[in-house]
Protein backbone atom coordinates (compact mmCIF):
# COMPACT_ATOMS: atom_id res chain seq x y z
CA UNK A 1 0.00 0.00 0.00
CA UNK A 2 1.51 3.41 -1.11
CA UNK A 3 1.37 6.54 1.06
CA UNK A 4 -1.86 8.79 -1.26
CA UNK A 5 -3.48 5.65 -1.48
CA UNK A 6 -5.41 2.97 0.58
CA UNK A 7 -8.30 0.47 0.03
CA UNK A 8 -11.80 2.09 0.55
CA UNK A 9 -12.49 2.56 4.53
CA UNK A 10 -15.69 3.35 6.01
CA UNK A 11 -15.85 6.05 8.50
CA UNK A 12 -18.72 4.76 10.64
CA UNK A 13 -17.37 6.00 13.90
CA UNK A 14 -18.68 5.73 17.30
CA UNK A 15 -18.77 9.03 19.08
CA UNK A 16 -16.35 9.86 21.42
CA UNK A 17 -14.49 6.73 21.36
CA UNK A 18 -10.70 6.63 21.18
CA UNK A 19 -9.31 3.65 19.14
CA UNK A 20 -5.64 2.95 20.41
CA UNK A 21 -3.30 0.84 18.37
CA UNK A 22 -0.18 -0.68 19.48
CA UNK A 23 1.64 -2.93 17.55
CA UNK A 24 3.72 -5.50 19.42
CA UNK A 25 6.88 -6.85 18.24
CA UNK A 26 9.68 -8.43 20.46
CA UNK A 27 9.04 -6.23 23.68
CA UNK A 28 8.11 -8.61 26.33
CA UNK A 29 10.65 -6.49 29.25
CA UNK A 30 8.39 -3.09 28.35
CA UNK A 31 5.29 -4.24 26.81
CA UNK A 32 3.21 -4.58 30.49
CA UNK A 33 4.14 -1.28 31.84
CA UNK A 34 2.77 0.37 28.42
CA UNK A 35 -0.85 -1.98 28.90
CA UNK A 36 -0.86 -0.58 32.36
CA UNK A 37 -0.89 2.72 31.11
CA UNK A 38 -3.92 2.25 28.85
CA UNK A 39 -6.03 0.87 31.61
CA UNK A 40 -4.96 3.00 34.14
CA UNK A 41 -6.64 6.34 31.25
CA UNK A 42 -8.91 8.72 33.25
CA UNK A 43 -10.91 8.71 30.08
CA UNK A 44 -13.07 5.99 29.75
CA UNK A 45 -14.53 5.32 26.24
CA UNK A 46 -11.52 3.58 24.18
CA UNK A 47 -10.83 0.62 22.86
CA UNK A 48 -7.34 -1.16 22.26
CA UNK A 49 -6.44 -2.57 19.59
CA UNK A 50 -3.27 -5.07 19.97
CA UNK A 51 -1.47 -6.38 16.53
CA UNK A 52 1.15 -9.30 16.79
CA UNK A 53 3.45 -8.61 14.30
CA UNK A 54 4.81 -12.16 14.92
CA UNK A 55 7.83 -11.85 17.33
CA UNK A 56 7.58 -14.98 19.19
CA UNK A 57 8.67 -13.95 22.31
CA UNK A 58 5.67 -13.97 24.47
CA UNK A 59 5.21 -10.38 24.14
CA UNK A 60 1.57 -10.90 23.30
CA UNK A 61 0.86 -13.69 25.36
CA UNK A 62 1.91 -11.73 28.15
CA UNK A 63 -0.85 -8.73 26.47
CA UNK A 64 -2.94 -11.43 26.47
CA UNK A 65 -2.90 -12.40 30.44
CA UNK A 66 -2.79 -8.49 31.45
CA UNK A 67 -6.04 -7.66 29.79
CA UNK A 68 -8.12 -10.67 30.84
CA UNK A 69 -10.93 -9.78 32.93
CA UNK A 70 -10.89 -6.10 32.53
CA UNK A 71 -13.73 -4.06 31.09
CA UNK A 72 -12.21 -2.16 28.36
CA UNK A 73 -12.98 -3.66 25.26
CA UNK A 74 -9.95 -4.90 23.19
CA UNK A 75 -8.64 -6.86 20.34
CA UNK A 76 -5.82 -8.90 19.17
CA UNK A 77 -4.74 -9.12 15.51
CA UNK A 78 -2.27 -11.75 14.79
CA UNK A 79 0.00 -11.50 11.87
CA UNK A 80 1.11 -14.91 10.40
CA UNK A 81 4.88 -13.73 10.06
CA UNK A 82 6.48 -10.56 10.76
CA UNK A 83 5.46 -7.55 8.44
CA UNK A 84 6.61 -4.22 10.02
CA UNK A 85 5.09 -1.93 11.73
CA UNK A 86 3.52 -0.14 8.92
CA UNK A 87 2.10 -2.65 7.96
CA UNK A 88 0.59 -3.21 11.59
CA UNK A 89 -0.40 0.48 12.05
CA UNK A 90 -2.29 0.17 8.75
CA UNK A 91 -4.38 -3.01 9.86
CA UNK A 92 -5.01 -1.46 12.87
CA UNK A 93 -6.74 1.39 11.42
CA UNK A 94 -8.78 -0.33 9.55
CA UNK A 95 -10.20 -2.39 12.56
CA UNK A 96 -10.84 0.70 14.59
CA UNK A 97 -14.32 1.83 15.13
CA UNK A 98 -13.32 5.27 17.27
CA UNK A 99 -14.09 9.10 16.44
CA UNK A 100 -10.24 9.55 17.04
CA UNK A 101 -7.26 7.49 16.54
CA UNK A 102 -4.14 7.16 18.80
CA UNK A 103 -0.81 5.55 17.76
CA UNK A 104 1.28 3.97 21.19
CA UNK A 105 4.83 1.89 20.65
CA UNK A 106 4.42 -1.28 23.10
CA UNK A 107 7.57 -0.07 24.38
CA UNK A 108 6.40 3.21 25.27
CA UNK A 109 3.83 4.41 28.23
CA UNK A 110 1.46 7.21 28.39
CA UNK A 111 0.07 9.52 30.94
CA UNK A 112 -2.89 8.98 33.00
CA UNK A 113 -4.57 12.08 31.54
CA UNK A 114 -3.12 11.26 28.30
CA UNK A 115 -5.89 10.26 26.57
CA UNK A 116 -8.40 12.93 28.31
CA UNK A 117 -6.22 15.90 27.73
CA UNK A 118 -5.69 15.49 23.99
CA UNK A 119 -9.82 14.42 23.18
CA UNK A 120 -10.46 17.41 24.93
CA UNK A 121 -7.96 20.03 23.40
CA UNK A 122 -9.44 18.03 20.04
CA UNK A 123 -13.16 19.11 20.70
CA UNK A 124 -12.11 22.84 22.01
CA UNK A 125 -10.12 23.54 19.55
CA UNK A 126 -11.58 21.81 16.54
CA UNK A 127 -8.63 20.31 15.55
CA UNK A 128 -7.57 17.67 13.33
CA UNK A 129 -4.95 16.78 14.99
CA UNK A 130 -3.62 17.31 18.66
CA UNK A 131 -0.14 17.48 19.54
CA UNK A 132 0.84 16.44 22.77
CA UNK A 133 4.68 16.54 25.06
CA UNK A 134 6.59 14.18 25.41
CA UNK A 135 10.07 13.03 27.05
CA UNK A 136 12.56 10.46 26.74
CA UNK A 137 12.59 7.28 29.05
CA UNK A 138 16.96 6.15 29.02
CA UNK A 139 17.96 3.83 31.52
CA UNK A 140 15.20 4.14 33.88
CA UNK A 141 15.42 7.98 34.13
CA UNK A 142 13.29 10.51 32.56
CA UNK A 143 15.06 12.92 29.84
CA UNK A 144 13.64 16.15 28.30
CA UNK A 145 12.92 16.52 24.29
CA UNK A 146 12.55 19.61 22.58
CA UNK A 147 8.78 18.70 21.63
CA UNK A 148 7.65 20.12 25.04
CA UNK A 149 4.86 22.74 23.68
CA UNK A 150 4.20 25.94 26.17
CA UNK A 151 1.57 28.55 26.46
CA UNK A 152 2.02 30.35 23.14
CA UNK A 153 2.04 27.02 21.37
CA UNK A 154 -1.99 27.50 19.86
CA UNK A 155 -4.11 25.81 18.26
CA UNK A 156 -3.42 26.95 14.45
CA UNK A 157 -4.77 27.20 10.98
CA UNK A 158 -1.90 26.74 9.01
CA UNK A 159 -0.10 23.65 10.13
CA UNK A 160 2.87 23.28 7.18
CA UNK A 161 3.97 26.05 8.96
CA UNK A 162 4.62 24.53 12.12
CA UNK A 163 5.71 21.24 11.11
CA UNK A 164 8.62 23.01 9.14
CA UNK A 165 9.35 25.06 12.32
CA UNK A 166 9.83 21.31 13.76
CA UNK A 167 6.85 21.94 15.92
CA UNK A 168 5.01 19.06 15.14
CA UNK A 169 6.88 15.64 15.66
CA UNK A 170 7.01 13.10 12.74
CA UNK A 171 6.38 10.51 14.83
CA UNK A 172 2.98 8.73 14.69
CA UNK A 173 2.53 8.98 18.54
CA UNK A 174 2.18 11.27 21.14
CA UNK A 175 -0.91 12.88 18.63
CA UNK A 176 -4.47 12.49 18.32
CA UNK A 177 -6.41 12.39 14.92
CA UNK A 178 -10.15 12.30 13.88
CA UNK A 179 -10.53 9.36 12.27
CA UNK A 180 -12.18 10.36 9.51
CA UNK A 181 -10.06 12.97 8.63
CA UNK A 182 -7.42 10.15 8.43
CA UNK A 183 -9.86 8.02 6.61
CA UNK A 184 -10.16 10.52 4.29
CA UNK A 185 -6.97 11.86 3.66
CA UNK A 186 -6.16 8.83 2.06
CA UNK A 187 -2.23 8.84 3.78
CA UNK A 188 -1.29 5.71 4.91
CA UNK A 189 2.42 4.23 6.43
CA UNK A 190 4.51 3.39 3.61
CA UNK A 191 5.39 -0.25 3.52
CA UNK A 192 8.74 -1.98 2.99
CA UNK A 193 10.88 1.22 4.42
CA UNK A 194 12.81 2.55 7.36
CA UNK A 195 12.03 6.17 8.29
CA UNK A 196 8.21 5.68 7.75
CA UNK A 197 7.35 8.03 9.87
CA UNK A 198 8.50 11.29 7.97
CA UNK A 199 6.57 11.06 4.60
CA UNK A 200 3.52 9.90 6.23
CA UNK A 201 3.74 12.93 8.83
CA UNK A 202 4.41 15.61 6.48
CA UNK A 203 1.90 14.36 3.92
CA UNK A 204 -1.01 14.16 6.85
CA UNK A 205 -0.10 17.79 7.71
CA UNK A 206 -0.25 18.95 4.09
CA UNK A 207 -4.01 17.85 4.37
CA UNK A 208 -4.92 18.96 8.09
CA UNK A 209 -7.03 21.91 8.40
CA UNK A 210 -6.56 22.96 11.66
CA UNK A 211 -3.95 21.27 14.27
CA UNK A 212 -3.46 22.18 18.23
CA UNK A 213 -1.40 20.99 20.98
CA UNK A 214 -1.06 20.41 24.64
CA UNK A 215 1.92 21.41 26.51
CA UNK A 216 1.52 18.79 29.77
CA UNK A 217 3.84 15.50 28.82
CA UNK A 218 1.63 13.10 27.84
CA UNK A 219 3.85 10.57 26.26
CA UNK A 220 7.04 8.53 27.46
CA UNK A 221 8.93 7.72 24.61
CA UNK A 222 11.83 4.71 25.25
CA UNK A 223 15.35 4.31 24.24
CA UNK A 224 16.82 1.21 24.86
CA UNK A 225 19.37 -1.41 22.75
CA UNK A 226 16.70 -3.23 21.00
CA UNK A 227 14.96 -0.17 19.82
CA UNK A 228 14.74 0.35 15.89
CA UNK A 229 15.72 4.09 16.56
CA UNK A 230 18.70 3.16 18.79
CA UNK A 231 20.24 1.86 16.03
CA UNK A 232 23.16 4.46 14.25
CA UNK A 233 24.65 2.96 11.51
CA UNK A 234 23.58 4.18 8.23
CA UNK A 235 23.26 1.47 5.44
CA UNK A 236 21.66 1.79 2.09
CA UNK A 237 17.96 0.57 3.02
CA UNK A 238 18.16 3.27 5.61
CA UNK A 239 19.61 5.91 2.99
CA UNK A 240 17.17 4.74 0.28
CA UNK A 241 14.42 4.69 2.93
CA UNK A 242 15.51 8.57 3.70
CA UNK A 243 15.69 9.52 -0.25
CA UNK A 244 11.68 8.13 -0.60
CA UNK A 245 11.12 10.89 2.07
CA UNK A 246 12.27 14.01 -0.19
CA UNK A 247 10.93 12.19 -3.44
CA UNK A 248 7.45 12.60 -1.55
CA UNK A 249 7.64 15.69 -0.40
CA UNK A 250 9.24 16.89 -3.73
CA UNK A 251 5.43 14.77 -5.64
CA UNK A 252 3.13 16.37 -2.51
CA UNK A 253 4.69 19.77 -3.65
CA UNK A 254 3.51 19.77 -7.21
CA UNK A 255 0.21 18.48 -5.59
CA UNK A 256 -0.63 21.25 -3.11
CA UNK A 257 1.38 23.77 -5.06
CA UNK A 258 3.47 25.53 -2.26
CA UNK A 259 6.21 26.20 -3.83
CA UNK A 260 5.54 29.87 -3.32
CA UNK A 261 6.25 29.61 0.19
CA UNK A 262 9.46 30.73 0.97
CA UNK A 263 9.31 29.07 4.76
CA UNK A 264 8.60 25.68 2.53
CA UNK A 265 11.23 25.99 0.46
CA UNK A 266 14.11 26.35 2.96
CA UNK A 267 12.87 23.88 4.94
CA UNK A 268 13.17 21.53 1.59
CA UNK A 269 16.58 22.83 0.44
CA UNK A 270 17.97 22.53 4.74
CA UNK A 271 16.22 18.57 3.89
CA UNK A 272 18.00 17.76 1.18
CA UNK A 273 21.38 19.13 2.40
CA UNK A 274 20.63 16.97 5.71
CA UNK A 275 20.26 14.09 3.33
CA UNK A 276 23.41 14.89 1.35
CA UNK A 277 25.38 14.61 4.88
CA UNK A 278 23.89 11.77 5.74
CA UNK A 279 24.98 9.94 2.89
CA UNK A 280 28.27 11.19 2.83
CA UNK A 281 29.13 9.96 6.34
CA UNK A 282 27.07 6.61 5.98
CA UNK A 283 28.87 3.89 5.40
CA UNK A 284 27.90 3.04 2.47
CA UNK A 285 30.86 2.54 -0.79
CA UNK A 286 31.73 5.50 -2.88
CA UNK A 287 30.49 4.48 -5.70
CA UNK A 288 26.49 4.47 -3.65
CA UNK A 289 27.36 7.65 -2.72
CA UNK A 290 27.92 8.99 -5.47
CA UNK A 291 24.69 7.45 -7.00
CA UNK A 292 22.61 9.05 -4.47
CA UNK A 293 24.30 12.37 -4.69
CA UNK A 294 23.67 12.27 -8.30
CA UNK A 295 19.68 11.19 -7.50
CA UNK A 296 19.33 14.28 -5.76
CA UNK A 297 20.32 16.11 -8.52
CA UNK A 298 18.41 14.60 -11.23
CA UNK A 299 15.07 13.71 -9.82
CA UNK A 300 14.23 15.81 -7.16
CA UNK A 301 12.85 19.33 -7.50
CA UNK A 302 15.66 21.82 -6.26
CA UNK A 303 14.25 25.78 -4.84
CA UNK A 304 17.26 27.29 -6.73
CA UNK A 305 17.96 30.59 -3.98
CA UNK A 306 17.58 28.19 -1.28
CA UNK A 307 20.26 26.00 -2.22
CA UNK A 308 22.41 28.59 -3.66
CA UNK A 309 22.41 30.18 -0.36
CA UNK A 310 22.41 26.67 2.28
CA UNK A 311 23.69 23.82 -0.04
CA UNK A 312 25.43 24.41 -3.26
CA UNK A 313 28.32 25.84 -2.88
CA UNK A 314 28.68 24.49 0.80
CA UNK A 315 28.00 20.97 -0.01
CA UNK A 316 30.10 21.11 -2.76
CA UNK A 317 32.84 22.16 -1.07
CA UNK A 318 32.38 19.67 1.77
CA UNK A 319 32.16 16.54 -0.93
CA UNK A 320 35.66 17.83 -2.52
CA UNK A 321 37.34 17.39 0.56
CA UNK A 322 35.24 14.27 2.04
CA UNK A 323 35.82 12.24 -1.61
CA UNK A 324 38.64 13.64 -3.29
CA UNK A 325 38.56 11.29 -6.03
CA UNK A 326 35.39 12.83 -7.14
CA UNK A 327 36.50 16.51 -6.98
CA UNK A 328 34.43 16.48 -10.36
CA UNK A 329 31.36 16.76 -8.51
CA UNK A 330 31.94 20.56 -7.74
CA UNK A 331 31.89 21.13 -11.73
CA UNK A 332 28.77 19.28 -12.26
CA UNK A 333 27.45 21.30 -9.32
CA UNK A 334 28.62 24.66 -11.27
CA UNK A 335 27.38 23.64 -14.10
CA UNK A 336 23.97 22.65 -13.13
CA UNK A 337 23.70 26.34 -11.84
CA UNK A 338 24.88 27.74 -14.60
CA UNK A 339 22.63 26.01 -16.94
CA UNK A 340 19.77 26.95 -14.10
CA UNK A 341 20.72 30.48 -14.29
CA UNK A 342 20.37 29.99 -18.86
CA UNK A 343 17.10 28.38 -18.47
CA UNK A 344 15.53 31.41 -15.75
CA UNK A 345 16.97 34.18 -18.35
CA UNK A 346 15.73 32.40 -21.35
CA UNK A 347 12.23 31.69 -19.39
CA UNK A 348 11.68 35.53 -18.40
CA UNK A 349 13.36 36.98 -22.37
Amino acid sequence: MSLGTSARDTINSIKGLVSVIVPVYRVKEYVAECVQSLLNQTYPHIELIFIDDAGKDGSIELVELLLKGTDISYSIIRQPENKGVSVARNMGVQAAKGEFILFVDSDDFISEHCIEKLINKATADHADIVFGSFVYIKNGQVEPSHWCYTDSDVATDTPLISYVEQKTIIMPWSRLMRRDFYINSGVRFMEGIRYEDEPWSFSLILRAKRISFVKDVIYYYRIWDGAFMSGTELDEFRINSMYQHLVNCSQESYRFDIWNFNYFRTWYARSIFFFCSKVIHSKMTNALKILYLDKVYSELRLPYKELNDIFLYPMAKKMSFILPKYRWLKMLVLLKEIKNRVCRRLQTS
